[in-house]
């Protein structure tokens, strides 16, 4: 392609600088990563997806860790316009090449969008924050428990070293530890927590027994367990009167199981209307998956319960969606912020003008000699000389250190110059 084709390209691009929504600092920040990822995301069905949460999945067919940083620290998410994009890095595992990137974006019905996933920048720090993802979030990364959130209800309930712990021995006679959220509540949704059960204290209960809570509605006392190692069922479903011990099983694994104590879990918990889904991602018998229908409780806080002294890494609520969105990770290379477009546009003005202001000086000279009318000398005179006015007013030093405003009275200048040889070039072909 021609160089001076493809500058013009550019310029097209940056046409919309007046009326896109972007600011020249962060341009300016994204010069700094090297490498890109186009990521597409599909919304297959007839209604919009707004403010939906979308995992990103790397692994080392779609993407070169190698050119990231280890911790993933570099990864930063951007839509077409080049604004960040709130994520929130699940995990990234650059030994094992392996990734879950968790992002917020809208997405028209039975269309797609594309963002792109910048890396390669040694200087980038975390700045991933679930709070701006999700619907809820807490990763207890705060050096105590966040009671703007949380309110315990039984049982010691603090924050230690990144995680939740529940450190007081289970008591029948006052009820099963629980906790739950403050002032959120919900209808339909999905919740997810990864946790590890460190200490066995109840003989019966399978050595897990740890339970997201759902729907709990305080008025009424009552809440949905997805429920690990209880009455000798490995998994199961069952509505819980807080605080008692005792609960209605709706369903369950079947069978009994000893849940390994020790490991990481990560539960999914889905409710929508009257169907309940539990899903058991990692941990004892993962794969688990269990339903149920029941229409006892329609809204309530979640929480967490356990008598076994768990330790919670992190818990999060996100959207449902009857088709989750369908993600494509596809071409990428190396990345050209729009600041770097912009400088790029800028010096092809800047020096493109002083050659055609040369390249007018010999037409206008080659007029006078051939005896072009005054009419049209004047009128390519006229052009010039409002070229002139405006290439004087350029901030030089402004427009080449990004100040978008400068290019403005360079893209004028341009244009007039550009229309006086026309003129010229016209009226010699004639």
């Amino acid at each position: 392609m021609n160089k001076e084709v493809k500058l013009l390209g550019v310029f097209l691009v940056f046409m919309l600088f007046l009326i896109l929504p972007f600011s020249v600092p962060e341009a300016k920040a994204q010069s700094t990563w090297k490498y890109f990822k186009d990521v597409v995301i599909y919304n297959d069905m007839d209604i919009p997806l707004d403010n939906y949460q979308v995992p990103i999945v790397l692994n080392s067919e779609n993407f070169d860790f190698s050119k990231a940083k280890a911790d993933g620290s570099d990864i930063r998410i951007v839509d077409t316009y080049g604004n960040f994009i709130p994520y929130w890095i699940e995990y990234w595992n650059a030994t094992e090449e392996k990734a879950k990137i968790w992002i917020k974006v809208s997405i028209p019905a039975n269309s797609k969008i594309t963002v792109k996933l910048l890396y390669g920048n040694d200087e980038a720090t975390y700045a991933g924050d679930g709070n701006k993802v999700f619907e809820f979030f807490d990763d207890f990364n705060e050096n105590a428990l966040d009671t703007n959130k949380w309110q315990p209800g039984i049982g010691s309930w603090s924050v230690e070293d990144g995680v939740l712990i529940q450190t007081e021995p289970l008591n029948v006679e006052v009820g099963v530890p629980y906790i739950y959220t403050k002032n959120f509540v919900i209808k339909n949704g999905i919740v997810e927590m990864k946790f590890s059960p460190l200490k066995t204290v109840c003989p019966y209960c399978y050595n897990v027994g740890t339970s997201i809570m759902a729907r709990y509605n305080i008025t009424l006392g009552k809440s949905y367990v997805f429920n690990a190692g209880g009455y000798g069922y490995a998994y199961e479903i069952a509505w819980w009167p807080v605080p008692q011990g005792n609960w209605m099983v709706l369903n369950s694994t079947g069978s009994q199981y000893f849940l390994e104590n020790g490991i990481t879990y990560h539960f999914r918990a889905t409710f929508v209307g009257n169907h309940l889904i539990f899903d058991v991602l990692q941990g004892s018998l993962a794969g688990t998956h269990i339903e149920a229908y029941d229409s006892t409780l329609s809204a309530g806080a979640i929480g967490i319960m356990s008598w076994q002294n768990p330790r919670v890494d992190w818990i999060f609520v996100r959207k449902y969606a009857e088709k989750e969105p369908r993600v494509i990770i596809g071409e990428g290379g190396h990345y050209e912020s729009f600041s770097q477009q912009y400088l790029t546009l800028a010096m092809f003005w800047y020096f493109r003008y002083q050659k055609m202001h040369e390249e007018y000086q010999q037409l206008y000279q080659n007029a006078t000699q051939l005896n072009i009318n005054n009419e049209t000398l004047s009128a390519s005179q006229e052009e010039f000389m409002l070229a002139e006015s405006y290439f004087n007013k350029v901030d030089k030093t402004a427009l080449f250190q990004g100040n978008i405003l400068a290019l403005s009275d360079l893209r004028k200048a341009y244009i007039h110059l550009r229309n006086a040889i026309t003129i010229l070039e016209e009226a010699l072909r004639e």
